[in-house]
């Protein structure tokens, strides 16, 4: 979630220590695990779905409705949930749910009772009216040349993995990157403290909470949003001032030039009408932000020219990857 920062009475900083920074770049190397799981996901996106006219078994998908009952069987007021996709035998709804929910017909409509371990010797149940509007099954296609070349013009699965490979090399660089940047934000505050006032962090979550109202269009606990993200936004402005300072004590500006050719880069890559990215960024705030964008990626310049970069090894993520 990203929205500018207007600061009203900006306080007055002291640049101490913005060189010589240690910062830690977690790299991961790619694996062959990596590429199978990766694979694993292309086929999940493939996949043709298709129409099961008896018995629901585990591993098919119903459509149903969901409501909610008491003790006594009646239905609770503001409990139910329609046309929910849920997968037999995922557990997404529990253990219990997938064996009650096994054998159901559409049309049907069944009761399920789920119970939980309160401790103490103690249980606690709850009831669903399941009406099944639909069973479907998901068939997966096979890993073989011809699919390889249908997905993405590839001659066959050989280099579809050397595909997929390079593209979670990419991947995992651009994320190694930006981890290596937020570590470099956590150690130049570090290495710069100072207070920022109150007023001004109720000013950011302000701006803040009336952008999340925007984009979520439902209610929500404006109290517990504000205490949450308060860390958060006691280090965006930090990170917001020590920037502006660095770039004032480097001279460091953004041309009408620069803007241009990011734009042109852009419509470029996208294959896009360059007038049509023009307006684009000419809507809202949004030629600003990608201003303050080009301004910050210098600011890291400068700090990582001088930086003590030291890199380590990841391990352990599970990746998420598209083919293009």
């Amino acid at each position: 979630m990203r929205f500018k920062i207007t600061v009203q009475v900006e306080p007055e900083i002291e640049l101490k220590n913005y060189k010589g920074l240690r910062v830690v770049k977690e790299v991961q190397q790619v694996t062959e695990e990596d590429v199978e799981e990766a694979i694993a996901a292309l086929r999940e996106r493939y996949a043709t779905v298709r129409t099961v006219k008896g018995e629901a078994q585990k591993g098919h998908f119903v459509l149903a409705d969901f409501q909610e009952l008491d003790e006594a069987g009646l239905p609770i007021v503001g409990h139910k949930w329609e046309n929910r996709y849920v997968q037999i035998g995922s557990g997404d709804f529990g253990e219990q749910f997938d064996e009650q929910m096994v054998g159901v017909k559409k049309n049907e409509e069944r009761q399920v009772v789920m119970s939980f371990d309160k401790g103490q010797g103690s249980s606690d149940s709850q009831f669903f009216r399941v009406k099944v509007k639909k069973i479907e099954e998901k068939n997966l296609p096979e890993l073989n040349d011809e699919w390889a070349e249908e997905i993405g013009d590839y001659k066959d699965m050989q280099e579809l993995r050397e595909a997929i490979r390079k593209n979670l090399e990419r991947q995992f660089e651009r994320e190694a990157e930006e981890r290596m940047r937020q570590n470099l934000i956590d150690e130049l505050i570090r290495s710069n403290p100072f207070d920022i006032a109150p007023k001004m962090i109720e000013n950011y979550l302000d701006y803040y909470i009336e952008d999340l109202r925007k984009k979520l269009g439902r209610p929500f606990r404006e109290d517990e949003v504000r205490e949450e993200y308060r860390s958060d936004a006691i280090r965006a402005l930090k990170w917001y001032l020590l920037k502006k300072k660095i770039a004032e004590v480097e001279n460091l500006t953004v041309s009408d030039a620069e803007l241009d050719q990011v734009i042109e880069e852009f419509a470029k890559v996208h294959n896009q009408p360059i007038h049509k990215v023009r307006r684009y960024y000419q809507q809202d705030d949004r030629l600003d932000m990608l201003r303050e964008d080009i301004l910050e990626n210098k600011v890291f310049d400068i700090l990582l020219k001088s930086a003590d970069l030291k890199q380590v090894k990841l391990s352990g993520r599970k990746p998420e990857l598209v083919t293009q």
